[in-house]
């Protein structure tokens, strides 16, 4: 099993910081990371005019600046600055740039935060999940350091596996319940055309069950899988969402595609509604 020793944060300089370095600070008591780097991302192709003109008075370059308040940061999260512990100023403005440092470290896992303004597709954040190899793990503002229970969200497609070795880690590291689940997406299909709905749902429930029994047997795990069963307009993500919230889960685990996204895609439309604005749960999205 993958182990997350190689640790990536965005820092952007705000008061969320304070929440993303408390919150990686909770792990690192548990996992024990061999390295964490807090990158921060410099928004800008060339300085402008006025800041050109602040950066004499300053008495060092800027990435100086900007890394000298990070690490203050730092500091006051871990209680003094740490060898395992790095600082990375990616300036310039290129997204491209960004990606391959990012692909580039190899990180097991990169955690951004997520302000009640976010935007989707058009963030910062929206961009990078898209464009990097990496696993993401994105925390709302108003969300609580703590892991209890994780919902782990499995539709049988390549990432299942990946996605429950990942809340394994989890569980393991931090002794939360892991609550698997899974929703029957083609219910809402043909249920309102078939008198027999109790037997097909018995039947779509029995092979999930079996892929489960596979997973279990394959990985070495007991927890019983909840099946969920969306309403005829319900969004699957919506669904994944509010039943999480309803179990009182810390996380949400999930892959960044299904069986039914196209595979072009650099997102499934379940992933990409589960890290919208409205959101107060971290979701780890497995790649």
């Amino acid at each position: 099993m993958k182990k997350l020793d190689n640790i990536a944060l965005f820092a952007d300089l705000s008061k969320m910081d304070k929440l993303l370095l408390n919150y990686i600070k909770l792990l690192d008591d548990n996992f024990n990371f061999s390295n964490l780097t807090v990158i921060h991302y410099v928004a800008l192709d060339s300085y402008s005019i006025e800041l050109q003109e602040v950066i004499p008075e300053l008495g060092e370059p800027l990435e100086e600046v900007l890394r000298k308040e990070i690490q203050q940061n730092i500091n006051d999260a871990f209680g003094g600055p740490r060898d395992t512990i790095d600082v990375h100023i990616e300036s310039g403005g290129s997204i491209g740039k960004l990606v391959d440092y990012i692909d580039g470290q190899k990180f097991d896992l990169v955690i951004m935060g997520k302000k009640a303004h976010y935007s989707g597709s058009g963030s910062l954040g929206g961009k990078v999940v898209r464009l990097c190899n990496a696993n993401f793990m994105f925390i709302p503002e108003n969300s609580r350091p703590n892991i209890q229970k994780i919902a782990v969200a499995l539709d049988f497609s390549k990432y299942s596996e990946k996605v429950m070795q990942m809340a394994m880690e989890v569980s393991e590291k931090t002794g939360a319940e892991i609550m698997p689940m899974t929703v029957l997406k083609a219910a809402v299909r043909y249920f309102p055309y078939i008198r027999e709905r109790v037997a097909v749902e018995k039947s779509l429930k029995e092979n999930h069950q079996k892929s489960y029994r596979k997973l279990q047997n394959k990985l070495g795990f007991d927890a019983d899988l909840e099946f969920l069963v969306p309403d005829q307009d319900q969004h699957i993500g919506r669904l994944i969402y509010d039943h999480a919230l309803s179990e009182s889960a810390d996380m949400v685990i999930m892959g960044n595609k299904g069986k039914a996204d196209n595979q072009s895609l650099l997102m499934g439309s379940v992933t990409e509604r589960l890290i919208a604005s409205d959101k107060v749960l971290p979701v780890l999205i497995v790649k």
